[in-house]
């Protein structure tokens, strides 16, 4: 088939809600806790001409590098359509380098965190293997390619999935403060700080029980947001869960950066595994009256 014949690559919104969802939760991890901001007392960018630091650790790099990789892929994935492959992974690479800087830059003001000119370069070199694979593989991954095919067979057609993906992009987004309960977007135990009567002490199951209620609320909004733009085919139960699964593991790499490795599994308290476990029944409820 000649290159004149080819059916021209459809622009997909879906992408760019994801770059820019992405693009926050990359500035939201590296720039947390986003307080505490001072003065550096010197230029924010001498970190680009200091020394390699002297203690890293693979896990870091690693995380630098992966971290970056889909972004490359995302941003070469909006520009892909407008610019050919060569052009679209070298622009995404200068933005990702120009990302990675600035933020770097910023943690010159967060005291918790140490700019690194080594971070940049994992950066970059993530946001290189991202662009490629986006620049030059898009046409076959999306114009009716593998993840076209996924995407038609288990969503409904329309920007109603997109904005639907977006959200549940957003709602990953949210599950890297490690602050916050399992599933949650926000923090209510400040509520629970003052008790009702004064002199006593709220009892521990309280606490467990708002953290399941917490858990379990989510889950079942976004379970209801997912089954609200699956086919009625898909096998709603394994997208959820594989949707859930990557939540997890959200959870855990955000905890396993931002405090320590030990704490990667911090997320799994008792009222938390009692979240997890309510809204089973009501997704198998719900797969029978689809079925």
């Amino acid at each position: 088939m000649h290159e004149s014949s080819r059916a021209p690559e459809r622009e997909s919104p879906l992408s760019r809600y994801l770059l820019a969802v992405y693009v926050l939760l990359v500035a939201y991890a590296t720039l947390y806790p986003l307080a505490g901001w001072r003065d550096p007392g010197g230029s924010a960018f001498a970190f680009l001409g200091a020394p390699w630091p002297r203690y890293v650790t693979a896990f870091d790099i690693a995380a630098n590098f992966f971290g970056y990789v889909p972004y490359g892929l995302l941003c070469a994935l909006v520009l892909r359509p407008r610019a050919p492959p060569p052009a679209a992974g070298l622009v995404a690479l200068l933005s990702a380098l120009a990302l990675s800087i600035a933020l770097e830059a910023g943690q010159s003001y967060l005291p918790a965190r140490i700019p690194s000119n080594l971070d940049i370069v994992a950066n970059a070199a993530g946001a290189a293997c991202g662009a490629i694979g986006g620049a030059w593989f898009a046409p076959r991954l999306i114009a009716g390619g593998p993840l076209s095919r996924l995407r038609d067979a288990a969503l409904t057609p329309g920007p109603a999935a997109d904005l639907a993906l977006a959200l549940l992009g957003l709602w990953l987004f949210a599950q890297l403060n490690p602050a916050t309960q399992l599933f949650g977007a926000g923090d209510v135990r400040e509520l629970l700080s003052t008790p009702v009567i004064p002199g006593e002490r709220h009892p521990p199951d309280l606490f467990v029980s708002v953290e399941a209620a917490i858990a379990s609320a989510n889950l079942v909004a976004v379970a209801l947001i997912a089954s609200a733009v699956i086919r009625p085919q898909a096998p709603m139960l394994r997208l959820i869960a594989g949707l859930l699964a990557v939540a997890l593991g959200v959870k855990s790499l955000a905890l396993a950066i931002l405090m320590r490795d030990e704490h990667a599994l911090a997320w799994l308290t008792p009222g938390a595994q009692q979240g997890r476990s309510l809204p089973s029944r009501w997704l198998q409820q719900k797969k029978t009256w689809r079925s």
